[in-house]
């Protein structure tokens, strides 16, 4: 899997074992089962699967790693595409929940 996302696995790891609702996407055309090992062998400690066919599209995601906080409301209140440096994400998250 890509640099960028091999760096952030920590990261993300960190925001889902402090509260943060983290989900990861795979673009490649493996097996659930074995997307799911090989992020954990990448220690990827948080939920990963498959985007659907046509899910990235609809999103308008057209390179990975795209990172995106989502707020209690379903709208998207932070995206970028590349690694995010943690206290980006983290100042990100702490402004979708009015903090």
């Amino acid at each position: 899997w890509c640099g960028p996302c091999r760096m952030e696995a920590p990261v993300l790891s960190r925001l889902h074992h402090d509260g943060i609702n983290v989900i990861g996407l795979a673009t490649d055309p493996l097996p659930v089962a074995t997307v799911a090992a090989k992020a954990r062998a990448l220690g990827m400690d948080y939920p990963v699967g498959k985007g659907a066919p046509g899910l990235l599209e609809r999103l308008g995601i057209s390179s990975i790693p795209t990172n995106a906080v989502i707020g209690r409301d379903g709208k998207v209140v932070f995206a970028r595409t590349g690694a995010v440096p943690e206290r980006v994400i983290r100042r990100a998250i702490a402004d979708a929940e009015g903090r």
